[in-house]
């Protein structure tokens, strides 16, 4: 049985979502298009959102 502390679980969670869209981008890139803009303090400082 496995057991995590709730800031593991999140610290999981917040690091995982950045590897997947790493992976994507990368493959976005591959296949010759530009990736999203995925930066969301830098927009939501410059009200891009």
């Amino acid at each position: 049985e496995w057991q995590n502390s709730v800031t593991d679980i999140l610290t999981h969670l917040n690091l995982h979502s950045a590897y997947h869209r790493g992976q994507i981008a990368t493959k976005t890139r591959q296949s010759g298009y530009a990736p999203a803009y995925t930066d969301f303090i830098h927009a939501a400082r410059n009200n891009l959102i």
